[in-house]
């Protein structure tokens, strides 16, 4: 019960972390491993390792869309919006996605209206 809990106030978290300069806007949908031992919640965790990717100016976290708990680590399922430095495909996106520590897959990457 307590989890359900906890996926509930994450599933409410909205986390944005920029850079000065704009890019071009996207969305996706990302699955990130979250160690269990991270000192932070899923949300902010996954955000911080998005941000810390070269090319990717902000992200923000839009909701949270599952969690499947393993022993050592939280595989998290999030729709993210998210600003490039410079113009690129959705196949450009995902690849630099694909880059942030912990990522298990991209999908469903779009350009964001």
């Amino acid at each position: 019960m307590d989890r359900t809990v906890g996926v509930r106030l994450a599933s409410r978290v909205s986390m944005m972390m920029t850079n000065d300069r704009a890019g071009t806007a996207w969305t996706a949908r990302i699955a990130v491993r979250i160690p269990r031992d991270g000192g932070s919640d899923i949300a902010t965790d996954a955000t911080r390792r998005l941000q810390r990717v070269p090319g990717i100016e902000s992200v923000e976290i839009a909701e949270l869309c599952g969690i499947e708990p393993t022993l050592a680590a939280t595989v998290a399922r999030f729709e993210v919006r998210l600003s490039t430095a410079e113009t690129t495909t959705s196949n450009g996106v995902s690849e630099l996605l694909q880059q942030a520590a912990g990522t298990e897959r991209v999908e469903g990457v779009e350009t964001a209206e």
